[in-house]
């Protein structure tokens, strides 16, 4: 599953633990780079559903998502900004990419010990890329990356 299903469901999870019935998440892109990576805007229909203040709901979800982002803030009437962590990032990148490879049946592309060769390169080299993505704050690229396991 993708960071992006992960996250939504870990979202999902902590609203209806706090009470509230939501039947899905759909994180989106951020409009404002300089608050978040991604965003949810629910917390305006749960209030006006359970007649409370929609800061409020937010705040309570924040509060228990917290600890599973880099940030999340609040803006405006109850729009949840969430970035990730760096580590997340990283480790759902080399992840994914290890998932495509089919290690039972290898095709024979190239040469056995090319292909040795080729493999402890990607290893080596995947991480630090990711990890100077991150740096960068170049966080559009590394999130188009991660997409493509959706």
């Amino acid at each position: 599953m993708s960071l992006i299903k992960n996250t939504e469901n870990l979202i999902l999870k902590a609203v209806n633990e706090l009470g509230y019935e939501l039947d899905n998440v759909t994180l989106e892109k951020c409009t404002m780079k300089n608050l978040g990576q991604y965003q949810v805007n629910f917390a305006m229909g749960l209030a006006k559903k359970y007649s409370k203040n929609p800061r409020d709901i937010a705040t309570e979800i924040m509060n228990a998502i917290k600890n599973d982002f880099k940030d999340v803030n609040i803006a405006g009437p109850g729009f949840i900004n969430l970035t990730f962590k760096d580590e997340d990032l990283i480790n759902n990148a080399v992840g994914d990419f290890s998932n495509h490879i089919d290690y039972e049946k290898p095709k024979k592309i190239i040469k056995n010990e090319n292909f040795k060769t080729l493999q402890n390169q990607i290893y080596e080299y995947l991480p630090k890329i990711l990890n100077d993505l991150v740096k960068q704050e170049n966080f559009t690229s590394l999130l188009e990356i991660l997409s493509w396991s959706n």
